[in-house]
């Protein structure tokens, strides 16, 4: 089989690899420009203070309260009680917060401050 795909021309052959070749530039030219490009700073883009992350307990949202944090935004974290908002509120806290009150972390708690 090997055989007989190599002996076809060579112009048969590159017409063969021309899909492989398109995914492949398809692929890694996002990655690699993303990668070049660096982060956005949003607190100069927008001259911003505050960000809200919905879902900043975990993955997705959990990187991007960490990247935001790293710039110096004050963030509001959203998510579900589940046992994973508190303990991601109190890491970035502990790793980004310099003489602040930290806002109630449930929706009880926060209630409560309002009253």
């Amino acid at each position: 089989m090997l055989g007989l795909l190599l002996s076809l021309p060579k112009p048969v052959l590159l017409l063969l690899a021309c899909p492989t070749i398109l995914w492949v530039t398809a692929y890694f030219l996002p990655l690699l420009y993303i990668r070049l490009r660096g982060t956005q700073d949003l607190k100069k883009k927008y001259d911003a203070k505050w960000a809200l992350v919905t879902g900043g307990s975990t993955g997705i949202g959990r990187a991007i309260c960490e990247e935001l944090a790293k710039q110096g935004l004050n963030i509001v974290v959203v998510g579900l009680p589940d046992g994973f908002l508190e303990p991601a509120v109190k890491e970035l806290t502990d790793k980004h917060v310099r003489g602040a009150d930290v806002p109630p972390t449930n929706r009880g708690d926060a209630a409560a401050a309002l009253t």
